[in-house]
């Protein structure tokens, strides 16, 4: 599942935002994390998410990009792998296009097969969900502009 939308934020505050985001999230699983600056990629941790059937599920957690234009992180489990990905690039000085991508890998051809078939029955759902999102996102950085 793919989506594509315009914001009103610089790619350098969407950046920020996105790696204060991942260094909140490191932090709160790793204790030896200090720094923003210790956020690399290929770092890895477990945490604990729910998954599509409301079921808590350790996962192993693993940053696969993290840089200036792209975010891409994994989550592994039993049933397989989620990847999202945040791509973004610079449309003027004011506005960035991000591409947001969910995807999945299952441990096996039946669990990818019904990962697809329940994807089609909850596309709407689930971009809407995206949208949404990305509007969020969008706002706390226009919310802490004003702040400053």
């Amino acid at each position: 599942m793919k989506i594509t939308k315009e914001l009103a934020v610089q790619p350098e505050e969407l950046y920020s935002f996105i790696k204060e985001m991942v260094y909140n999230d490191v932090k709160s699983n790793i204790k030896n994390i200090k720094s923003i600056d210790d956020i690399q990629e290929g770092i890895q941790y477990k945490k604990e998410l729910k998954n599509k059937m409301g079921k808590n599920e350790i996962v192993t957690t693993r940053i696969e990009r993290l840089n200036n234009h792209e975010y891409c992180v994994s989550f592994t489990g039993k049933q397989g792998k989620n990847t999202i990905s945040y791509s973004f690039l610079p449309k003027d000085k004011n506005y960035t296009e991000v591409t947001y991508e969910e995807t999945y890998e299952g441990v096996n051809t039946s669990t990818s097969f019904s990962y697809m078939i329940m994807s089609f029955i909850t596309s709407r759902n689930s971009k809407k969900r995206m949208e949404k999102m990305l509007f969020y996102i969008e706002e706390c950085i226009l919310r802490q502009k004003t702040l400053l």
